[in-house]
């Protein structure tokens, strides 16, 4: 499995809560902003998510 490394800015889309088979999701050391949004609560198979050093706010998603 390789490595894809961008740096982004702007904010997390809802549209994330539709990448159900996501297992890592590595968006650290970017240029968010915003919240985290509650449909990252469906990313059932999700098992590691790394969100540092970005300008997200706000509080973590309870569907989370």
């Amino acid at each position: 499995m390789g490595t894809v490394t961008v740096e982004t800015w702007g904010t997390i889309p809802k549209e994330v809560g539709n990448l159900t088979s996501l297992i890592f999701l590595k968006i650290s050391n970017n240029i968010l902003q915003g919240h985290v949004p509650n449909e990252v609560g469906l990313l059932n198979q999700l098992k590691c998510m790394n969100l540092q050093f970005n300008e997200l706010s706000g509080e973590i998603p309870s569907s989370l």
